[in-house]
């Protein structure tokens, strides 16, 4: 998945307490990263190869999250037993000229 998640122009990270899913946030790293919607159908179509499936609605119901993240839940596994709790990072545009880059 990381390296989909890089393709894609993202840095991707686990986090919390990967108990009863498994939480992703993905954040972008590069000027040109791929839409929310881009990286989760790049980050499902690695999820169903491994699992042998994986459930992506193409009008995905994204949540939305404090400081501008968005979040999807993919779910994967023959009986849907896998849940990847994925939140991206809004991809904010290139700073003016004049200031220095983040």
């Amino acid at each position: 998945m990381r390296e989909a998640a890089r393709r894609c122009g993202y840095a991707l990270a686990v986090h919390g307490t990967q108990v009863r899913d498994l939480d992703l946030i993905a954040c972008p790293w590069i000027e040109e990263a791929a839409s929310p919607d881009d990286l989760a159908t790049a980050l499902g179509n690695v999820i169903g190869e491994t699992t042998g499936w994986c459930y992506q609605h193409a009008d995905r119901d994204w949540t939305e999250k404090p400081h501008g993240r968005v979040g999807v839940i993919l779910i994967a596994g023959s009986g849907g037993e896998v849940h990847v709790d994925l939140s991206v990072m809004p991809r904010l545009g290139k700073p003016p000229a004049d200031e220095p880059d983040a």
